[in-house]
């Protein structure tokens, strides 16, 4: 895909403008966010094999590992108070679909 976008710039067809950029977001956005879940799906579900010289090393794979521990693991994670989250959720109201383009973009 980057050699595409590579591409589309050498041949003149892209220059970096803010109405480049959004055209190329809308246009593509969805198969980035597909090439992306795609890789992460692939990452997590591949098999971490055993290592003769890290005898402790982890092995399975990362999906399962989070998920399902072997019941010897200790896990570190603490709860969170809802009132951080409530206040999290808050302080993120303003994000929305928008929020990554500059808004001069949509007066074009």
């Amino acid at each position: 895909m980057q050699t595409y976008f590579a591409s589309l710039r050498d041949q003149g067809k892209f220059s970096g403008s803010p109405l480049d950029i959004l055209c190329i977001q809308a246009i593509y956005m969805e198969l980035i966010r597909k090439e992306i879940f795609d890789f992460v799906d692939s990452w997590n579900n591949h098999k971490i094999r055993r290592q003769s010289k890290r005898p402790n090393h982890p092995t399975g794979r990362p999906w399962m590992m989070y998920f399902h521990p072997p019941p010897d693991v200790q896990l570190y994670g603490h709860p969170v108070a809802a009132q951080n989250l409530t206040q999290l959720q808050s302080d993120l109201t303003e994000y929305g679909m928008f929020y990554y383009c500059d808004f001069y973009m949509f007066l074009y």
